[in-house]
């Protein structure tokens, strides 16, 4: 799940940015099946994620991901997941 905060009616700059991301040497996509839904049931009740967050970390574990890249503090609470911060790597 990609959310892109851009200006206003910048179409083109979000298709650049979609496209990179698409082509990027490390990008992979994820199927969603019944094991990362139950997996994201399991996690949104257990830290109270909304929904899209749950959905993503569950993915993050499914595929074996080393980290999670993420503006969202909040997110700190997922201990079954290696959450990286932004803010920390600069």
């Amino acid at each position: 799940m990609l959310g892109l905060a851009l200006p206003k009616n910048r179409f083109d700059l979000a298709q650049r940015c979609v496209e990179r991301i698409i082509n990027a040497r490390n990008t992979t996509f994820v199927p969603l099946n019944p094991e990362i839904a139950c997996k994201a049931a399991e996690l949104r009740a257990h830290h109270n994620l909304l929904l899209d967050d749950a959905f993503q970390l569950a993915t993050c574990l499914a595929s074996g991901c080393d980290g999670f890249l993420t503006n969202d503090r909040d997110l700190k609470k997922v201990e079954e997941v290696n959450i990286l911060l932004l803010e920390e790597m600069r």
